[in-house]
Parts: structure tokens; C-alpha cells; sequence
């Protein structure tokens, strides 16, 4: 097989091979439809997409196009060989750009020497310029001279340019080593949440070919009869259990991530409404919390939402008898006007960052007082209808 195109899972991306008198005998828009689709390495002496997997929809359509024939995949995608080939990269460009720093930095300083080494020497910046032949070489040399000074800011400037972006490597190939617990649980959950999307999708092309092989009507989406391909559902099939497979691996990589670091300190079981947290460099008071998250007021007042597997440390525990709330038993509020289903709400027990309410005088229900965003207002959401609530608001006293 000469001319042919083939997914590397390895690197994720789609590689066009054929030789140099096929691509000369391609038309002018077939090979611009190459060029902006593809990059030529040298390397590998292919073009390479300059899209990865799985967004390969737009190179595979060049590449069948142009006439290559799909020679299928090689090779074994793992998550953790991308991460230390892009941190070998990072630390690669790192070195690069402070290599373009240094170099910047002595261009500048070899260009301002000549009007440095003349400090001190007064009269060669005060001469005023003389009409005459050595007066006038005098002029222009020292004009080249401050011209060249001038230019070598120009070289410093691009020194910080280029550090700036060799601390931007440094920190892309810290980040490839080691991330906190809650920047790996973010991503768990994200791939967890493609893989459960994959599953969903083989299911219904499974179901799909499986009814047109049996030669029964294939139902769609929507429940509308419809026309397949068993070609191109097998593909897709097989694209979803790719895509699901290196949700896998991710997750694995940073499971493996966050037992290195001795895994999560504290759980939604650890904590409670009232709690003293750190997060990083600020100190929060717990709101409310949830299986995930928890809302907690920090010191100068802002009302913020953080990740459980965030926190450092608990620094202080809550009373268990104070209310952190400024409801009280007895208060009575009317709801529901605006619906024309006028409702008495009644406050019939208060427990930290909860409350007993009781509407119309009927069975006493709990509800979880919520901290507005606005400085010092609490919360209870009432269900006025099937559809829709109000909120019972109090200021904190």
C-alpha cells in the first residue's frame, strides 16, 4: 500500500503517506485543502492533522478526497505518556525561550556599550555639531551610538518577552507533575461524565444494528423509522468505545495522581455548617455544604463556593448548639400571592443552618437555610406551586 491515511492513537492525530509525484499530480485546491487540514513532518515524512482525535471527521474527508485508502489504526493511546511528552515539551520551550533571553540580554548590553564606556566624558555629549569634515564624522558616529543604545532596549524588551514565556513553560510542565486533588477530581468527573455519554451512544447503535441485521424496522431518536448504514454505525461504535477508553485511562492517571499526594484530607462527612475551613490562603465559614461542595463566607464578607477536596484544614469546629442562622421559632411569613395560592409559613424549630417550617398549619417539614450572595441575607426556598418557589428572606442580625 503506497498512498494511503491511518489514525496514530499514540498521538491522536491523522497521518496522510504518499509520495512526492502523488502530491505533485493533486490539483491547487487539493493540496491548500492539505495545507490547512495538515502539517508536514519531517520526522515522520507524512502529513499530520493539525486536528486530534476525536475530531478527525474534516482530515478524514480530505484524505478520502484526494483518493487514499484508510490503512486503520496503530498504535496505543496512554494518557500518561501525552502528559510526560507534553511536559518534556514544556521544559523543552522553557529552555528555549531563556537561551532567546540571554541572548537578547548581551545583544543589548554589546549594542549600549559604546555610549557606556563613554560615561564621564562630558564633552562628548555636549559637543555641538561643527560644519566641517571631522566634525561631521564626529556627529554621525555619535549619532550611530545612541541609535545602537536605543536599539538595545529594544533587545532588553525582548529579553522580558522571552522570560515571561519561559516562566509560562516552567509553570505548564510544573502543572504536568503534580496537580491539587480538587484540579484532579474536576477532570475524574468530567471524564466520568464522557464516558457515561459514550455508553449512552454505543447502546443506541448497538440497538440500531442489531434491528436492521434481524431485518427489523431501525427506530431513531425520536421514534421515527430510519435508514442506516451498518458500516458507518460500526465506526461509530467503535469511535465511542475509543473515546470511552481514554476517558478511562485519564481517570486512572489522575486517580493515581491523588494517592500520590496521600489522597483527599477531608469528606462531606468531616465537616458541618459553622466549621472554620482553609482553602489555599483563605479562611471560610461554612454556609451550607453539599456531597461535592460547600458555600462558606470568608473573612472580609464575599460569599463564595468551593470544592470539599479543596480544604486544607479544619481550623475550628462549630458549636453544635449555635444557630447560624437569624430565624427564629414563631416567625410567620405569607407566600404565594403573586400565584394566588396564599400560603402561612410558620418557624417551628431551628437547628444550625436548617429550619422546621410549617405551611397552613400542616405537617412540619426540614429545609436548609441558604446564605445569599448579598452581605448578611439568609434564605429558605419555599414550593409555592408544582413549579415554582419563593424565598422566605431575613437580614442576619
Amino acid at each position: 500500500m503506497e498512498n494511503y491515511y491511518i489514525i496514530n492513537m499514540e498521538t491522536n492525530k491523522l497521518e496522510l503517506h504518499f509520495d512526492k509525484s502523488s502530491y505533485q499530480a493533486l490539483t491547487e485546491a487539493e493540496k491548500s485543502e492539505i495545507k490547512s487540514n495538515f502539517l508536514f513532518s519531517r520526522y515522520g515524512s507524512c502529513w499530520v492533522s493539525r486536528c486530534k482525535f476525536p475530531s478527525l471527521y474534516r482530515a478524514e474527508e480530505v484524505a478520502k478526497k484526494i483518493g487514499l485508502e484508510n490503512a486503520g489504526k496503530i498504535g496505543q493511546h496512554s494518557f500518561e505518556a501525552e502528559m510526560e511528552a507534553k511536559q518534556a515539551k514544556a521544559e523543552a520551550r522553557a529552555e528555549r525561550y531563556e537561551t532567546y533571553a540571554d541572548n537578547a540580554t548581551a545583544r543589548g548590553n554589546a549594542l549600549q556599550a559604546p555610549i557606556e564606556s563613554m560615561h564621564g566624558d562630558i564633552a562628548f555629549f555636549t559637543q555641538p555639531n561643527i560644519n566641517t569634515s571631522s566634525g561631521r564624522a564626529f556627529t554621525n558616529r555619535r549619532n550611530k551610538m545612541w541609535s545602537a543604545w536605543e536599539r538595545g532596549w529594544d533587545e532588553f524588551k525582548k529579553s522580558e518577552y522571552f522570560k515571561d514565556r519561559a516562566e509560562a513553560a516552567r509553570q505548564t510542565a510544573k502543572g504536568c507533575q503534580t496537580h491539587d486533588i480538587a484540579f484532579c477530581e474536576r477532570r475524574i468527573k468530567e471524564a466520568q461524565h464522557d464516558i457515561n455519554a459514550q455508553k449512552k451512544i454505543i447502546d443506541r447503535y448497538t440497538k440500531q444494528l442489531e434491528q436492521h441485521e434481524n431485518g427489523l424496522p431501525v427506530i431513531g431518536m425520536w421514534g421515527e423509522q430510519i435508514e442506516v448504514d451498518p458500516e458507518a454505525l460500526k465506526n461509530a461504535i467503535e469511535r465511542a468505545e475509543t473515546i470511552a477508553e481514554q476517558a478511562a485511562d485519564k481517570i486512572a492517571y489522575y486517580n493515581n495522581m491523588i494517592e500520590a499526594q496521600g489522597g483527599q484530607k477531608f469528606t462531606a462527612n468531616d465537616i458541618k455548617v459553622g466549621d472554620v475551613v482553609i482553602v489555599g490562603r483563605r479562611r471560610y465559614t461554612i454556609v451550607s455544604k453539599g456531597k461535592i461542595n460547600f458555600v462558606g463566607k470568608t473573612d472580609n464578607g464575599f460569599t463564595l463556593q468551593e470544592q470539599i477536596s479543596a480544604i486544607t484544614e479544619i481550623e475550628s469546629k462549630a458549636d453544635p448548639e449555635t444557630i447560624n442562622h437569624p430565624f427564629k421559632v414563631g416567625d410567620v411569613y405569607t407566600v404565594g400571592k403573586r400565584y394566588g395560592v396564599e400560603m402561612k409559613v410558620e418557624v417551628v424549630k431551628v437547628q444550625p443552618g436548617k429550619v422546621s417550617i410549617r405551611i397552613n398549619d400542616g405537617k412540619a417539614k426540614s429545609l436548609q437555610v441558604r446564605s445569599g450572595y448579598r452581605n448578611g441575607e439568609y434564605y429558605i426556598p419555599v414550593q409555592v406551586t408544582s413549579y415554582s418557589y419563593e424565598w422566605i428572606t431575613k437580614q442576619a442580625q
